[in-house]
């Protein structure tokens, strides 16, 4: 945990400035910090940082990077920090409750109540974001990314309208729950409280609640490996999958969407615009059964595997109007 470790004399600034007890200096032993490593008190009230109560915050990134010292955690101590920052070592936290597991190195967490588990080399960045796997990345407000090099980006419809929460559908077969709307868990009974993996990806008590809770206030949800959601609502389950925009999902392997409240549940599939169901393997949707589309300003074709346009269609049948309309045996009497 970070404290006030002692106060000591900047000669640079000609005041006093507090040091956290995990800050070691990387020169010589000494009373004096260099001009980098700047007080809280430098601040003004009208500056925004004070407004939030992250002006240590800020300025302890600035004390770490700039003044040749490491330190594993930093917290907010100012007027309205409350700290409880954790990492292990070799990995960076920094700012309200953030958490690094002790299994992963090379991580970071920074913002406010993220948590970051896995084997290492992941990032968490914004409030309450959860990474549960290796290389995997969290950004903004209740994101989940739990499969490996996964990433997760935008912030939860909670943040904008509590009306788009998602339901949770619980599939229990033989007593045991096997998934949780589409996602697949490994559970030792039929409840969530039960869940020891998800997709595959072991997750500890702690995690399994944040994912849910993300997953229901209708935060951007990462789980197939290499996988990315961003925007609000997204959810990726496929492998290589990819959903940008509002509520989209991509389940299948090499799956994407672009756009709003859109799926693409097929390998390959591509869905685009609102309301877009992209059902068949390898092929691309701009709509849906009883809600089709026109695609316009479409290019003449010139390649015979390019799409035709209306116009080279109605030609073809202008000339195939000018002829006689009969079937004639040209072969020699």
């Amino acid at each position: 945990m970070n404290h006030i470790f002692k106060k000591i004399w900047n000669k640079s600034l000609g005041r006093m400035v507090v040091v956290s007890e995990n800050t070691r200096s990387a020169g010589k032993t000494d009373n004096t910090i260099g001009a980098v490593s700047i007080s809280d008190t430098v601040t003004t009230d009208t500056m925004i940082y004070r407004g939030f109560g992250l002006q240590t915050l800020v300025l302890s990134i600035a004390m770490v990077t700039g003044s040749n010292v490491w330190a594993e955690v930093c917290d907010v101590n100012g007027s309205g920090g409350t700290g409880g920052s954790t990492a292990p070592s070799g990995a960076f936290a920094c700012g309200i409750n953030n958490t690094i597991s002790s299994s992963s190195v090379a991580s970071n967490a920074i913002g406010l109540g993220n948590f970051v588990s896995g084997a290492g080399y992941n990032s968490a960045l914004g409030s309450n974001n959860t990474v549960s796997s290796e290389g995997a990345v969290s950004v903004g407000f209740l994101n989940s990314s739990v499969g490996p090099g996964s990433t997760a980006i935008g912030t939860a419809t909670n943040a904008l309208n509590p009306q788009h929460y998602r339901s949770l559908v619980d599939n229990i077969q033989n007593g045991v729950l096997v998934s949780v709307n589409d996602i697949a868990v490994t559970a030792t009974g039929a409840s969530r409280s039960t869940i020891t993996h998800i997709n595959g990806q072991a997750v500890s008590a702690a995690e399994r609640d944040r994912f849910f809770i993300n997953l229901e206030i209708g935060g951007n949800i990462a789980v197939g490996r290499f996988s990315s959601a961003v925007g609000v609502k997204n959810l990726t389950l496929g492998e290589s999958s990819a959903a940008v925009g509002f509520n989209n999902n991509a389940t299948k392997l090499n799956s994407s969407v672009f756009g709003t409240n859109s799926q693409a549940i097929a390998d390959g599939a591509t869905a685009i615009g609102n309301n877009s169901l992209a059902n068949e393997a390898n092929t691309v949707s701009v709509g849906r059964s009883g809600a089709e589309k026109r695609i316009t300003n479409v290019a003449a074709a010139s390649k015979g595997t390019d799409a035709v346009n209306l116009g080279q269609v109605q030609s073809l049948f202008s000339a195939i109007g000018v002829s006689d309309n009969y079937a004639h045996n040209r072969s020699p009497a």
